[in-house]
């Protein structure tokens, strides 16, 4: 099952007043985010795109406990 959340209304504010938060998250398996390394360029792409627009992501997950992506647009 998959949460999405976007709260762009529950943010701190920031000079624009604009800000956003969106939380995507998951009940899977879950994965150690410092060993994913070699061939595999997901979360580096994203972390790219997330940057060429001005956000910050972050990835949340452990083995067994599921992931969360967060990108976070605007000052918080």
């Amino acid at each position: 099952q998959v949460r999405l959340q976007a709260a762009p209304e529950h943010g701190p504010s920031t000079d624009s007043g604009q800000a956003l938060r969106l939380e995507i998250c998951d009940d899977g398996a879950g994965f150690d985010p410092v060993a994913v390394q070699g061939d595999h360029f997901g979360l580096a792409g994203m972390a790219e795109r997330a940057g060429i627009i001005g956000a910050q992501l972050s990835v949340e997950s452990a083995p067994g406990a599921g992931t969360c992506v967060i990108l976070l647009l605007g000052d918080w």
